[in-house]
């Protein structure tokens, strides 16, 4: 996904209503950690919209790399 945010991304899955799982790697180890409180999963689930409201468009990717002209 290409946004203007400057922050790094998180690599994360939302579980349910009561967890997050986050990953993080080094390119030689992957560390995880289990969220289990629901205000955590609240402002996951605020980080992930704000990356995806910040994204650039689907039609915008498809006309900037050719995609559609494949």
């Amino acid at each position: 996904m290409t946004t203007s945010v400057s922050a790094d991304p998180v690599d994360m899955a939302i579980v349910d209503d009561t967890g997050v799982l986050l990953l993080s790697a080094d390119g030689n180890s992957v560390s995880t950690q289990m969220l289990k409180e629901v205000e955590a999963v609240d402002l996951f689930r605020d980080y992930y919209a704000s990356w995806w409201a910040s994204s650039e468009t689907l039609e915008s990717y498809a006309e900037r790399t050719g995609l559609m002209n494949a």
